[in-house]
């Protein structure tokens, strides 16, 4: 009974861990009642962990029911809603299963780092929502340790201190002591250096100054007239409100106005904020390509626009959201298959990776879902963004916790890259973060705002957007010599 409730205990830790409360050291004894189950044997492990699991995803990923796009299909969206939380369990029940016959700290928190490693790189698959290191935004000067090696380094700590831990509590050697001492001093030892990292001088001379824009229309399928009516509203409020301000350039949200950039309502009207506003605009719509046959592919994409509506630069999305624009796999599904109606959308996945460029200022562009990619962003920047935008519509997911989560988690995009990032939401929440994560300013939800701000442009290049996880492959040699030097050992 004592090892159920400590398991419960556990799972509840790990669930607390994470947003909105990030209760940062909750994380840090979460796994211990689970390792306590560990019993090296393949099924008993899998179960284990995929029941520690289950509620950590099912809370983190609730909000997914709130989407409009699968109320049509009733039983079988919840059943869908329900084997995403199931998939997601059972994935790190494949982890425990593996971290259950390894030996050390190290090998247990590295197999961690590259299982959420390979949550981002599953491409069309790939999800990485609520992985274990946004619980340091609870704690932002151990959260700075992702400038040095990356968010994946704090999860192999993080892991690696509860295995300490758990190998303390179970034997209390002094071999094991020692090593407690060694994952606690690190953290402790990153924690003064994320303290003192966050009191340097900005070394930043230039600055852009951004208007963000939170228009606050609620989104609706099918071109409702209702939701024209409302943007060409919004547009004539905001026009009037920022032809009294002083910017560079305005910034709005993915899905800013409906469908394309050529429909002529859509003209006129951006034509009329033009006029009052004299700035040139990024907002996000829908771009449409014609292939040499007369195919017609759709993008979803972020364009600079000036004042006469000439498209400067634009940036089609690369990450997609599987089964919400596309069906996963979609460039090599047959066409009975990509027929398929389930809700989605019809986009294709952009081509290219790279920052927009204004007045030859560049500006690293994440369209909503991409902003939960590390690598994403680390590539804008060593491409040569100078700050990060990400521009996002969550209002289809109405007062839930996706939208809150959405917007933490691009937090740690800030500090993992040494940027200064300003995110546009449809609905909110829209903000300025500095290159620390910490929030400057910013919208609540669902309020109609703007905010202007000076936003400096930095050059400097963080360890991480260097060296990337290069540590990773590092580790696992290691990891692995030693393995071998032991069992020579024990012969």
């Amino acid at each position: 009974m004592k090892r159920f409730i400590a398991f419960v205990g556990g799972a509840v830790a790990l669930l607390l861990s994470n947003a909105p409360l990030f209760l940062f050291p909750l994380a840090l004894v979460a796994f211990v009642p689970l390792f306590q189950c560990g019993k090296r044997n393949f099924r008993k492990d899998l179960l284990c962990g995929t029941l520690f699991s289950f509620p950590y995803f099912a809370f983190h990923l609730w909000w997914i029911k709130n989407l409009q796009a699968g109320q049509g299909l009733g039983p079988i969206f919840y059943g869908a809603i329900f084997l995403l939380f199931l998939v997601k369990a059972l994935a790190f029940g494949l982890w425990f299963s593996v971290a259950a016959r390894l030996y050390t700290p190290m090998q247990v928190g590295l197999s961690y780092a590259i299982y959420e490693w390979i949550l981002e790189h599953l491409g069309d698959l790939g999800f990485p929502w609520a992985s274990l290191h946004y619980s340091t935004l609870g704690f932002l000067p151990f959260a700075q340790t992702a400038s040095l090696l990356g968010p994946y380094f704090i999860s192999f700590l993080i892991v690696a201190f509860n295995f300490s831990l758990y190998l303390f509590l179970k034997s209390r050697s002094r071999r094991n002591l020692a090593g407690l001492w060694i994952y606690s001093s690190i953290i402790v030892l990153l924690s003064i250096f994320g303290y003192v990292y966050m009191k340097r001088e900005d070394p930043s001379s230039d600055s852009i100054r951004v208007a963000v824009v939170q228009p606050n229309v609620l989104p609706r399928f099918e071109y409702d007239p209702q939701e024209w009516r409302e943007t060409i509203s919004a547009f004539r409020e905001l026009a009037d409100t920022l032809s009294r301000m002083d910017y560079d350039v305005a910034i709005f949200s993915e899905s800013a106005i409906i469908g394309m950039l050529n429909y002529e309502q859509n003209r006129q009207m951006l034509l009329e904020f033009m006029r009052r506003t004299g700035r040139p605009i990024i907002l996000g719509s829908t771009r449409m390509e014609t292939l040499p046959g007369g195919e017609k592919r759709f993008y979803n994409s972020a364009f600079l626009i000036d004042t006469g509506l000439r498209v400067m630069d634009f940036y089609d999305k690369i990450r997609i959201v599987p089964f919400g624009e596309n069906l996963p796999f979609y460039d090599i599904l047959p066409p009975f298959i990509r027929n398929l109606q389930l809700g989605q959308g019809d986009y294709s996945r952009g081509k290219l990776l790279r920052p927009i460029e204004l007045d030859s200022i560049k500006i690293g562009l994440l369209i909503c879902y991409e902003s939960i990619f590390p690598s994403l962003s680390r590539q804008l920047v060593i491409r040569g963004a100078r700050m990060l935008a990400v521009i996002t519509n969550d209002g289809w997911f109405g007062k839930s916790l996706g939208p809150v989560e959405h917007f933490h988690f691009a937090r740690m995009r800030a500090i993992e890259t040494g940027r200064y990032l300003v995110r546009s939401a449809k609905t909110g929440i829209s903000a300025v973060v500095d290159d620390n994560g910490r929030v400057l300013r910013s919208i609540p939800q669902f309020q109609r705002g703007i905010i202007v701000a000076d936003v400096p442009l930095m050059d400097r290049l963080t360890l991480y957007d260097v060296a990337g996880e290069s540590w990773i492959p590092l580790l696992l040699v290691i990891a692995i010599l030693n393995t071998i030097l032991e069992r020579k050992i024990r012969e």
